[in-house]
């Protein structure tokens, strides 16, 4: 009987992806500041980046009918699992699954034709003009 109300709540909850950063990190100040160098992704600068306003609240609240996965590309952070665990945890993010990948081509592998992903689409943050590839 427990399996099949599992299997219930997870039929009636639909996967919700979320990026991170500029999405509900507002990091694109770090990258700028530090000109995309390596600096800009250690963890000392990584943890000190602010939430979006209102974000990790709009995430909870969303978070009763979806499971919110963050899914994000942080191949050139340092320790990139566990300083983003740590930021969403010290900015009040709740969530069901932290993925992080090396880059955004390798997300596609975790969504499906049913999958909803919230990201910012955006190359070249550390440029004052960054811009969405098209």
């Amino acid at each position: 009987m427990t399996l099949a109300v599992i299997d219930q709540y997870r039929l009636e909850r639909k996967d919700l992806f979320v990026d991170i950063d500029n999405v509900v990190s507002l990091s694109m100040e770090r990258v700028r500041r530090w000109q995309g160098s390596k600096k800009a992704y250690t963890a000392a600068e990584v943890i000190q980046d602010k939430p979006v306003p209102g974000a990790a609240d709009a995430l909870r609240r969303l978070r009763t009918d979806y499971f919110i996965r963050f899914l994000t590309a942080r191949g050139s952070y340092e320790d990139p699992f566990n300083v983003t665990q740590t930021w969403l945890d010290l900015n009040g993010f709740e969530y069901d699954e932290l993925l992080v990948v090396d880059g955004p081509e390798a997300k596609v592998a975790h969504l499906s034709t049913q999958s909803i992903l919230v990201d910012d689409f955006t190359l070249g943050h550390e440029k004052e003009d960054a811009f969405t590839g098209n």
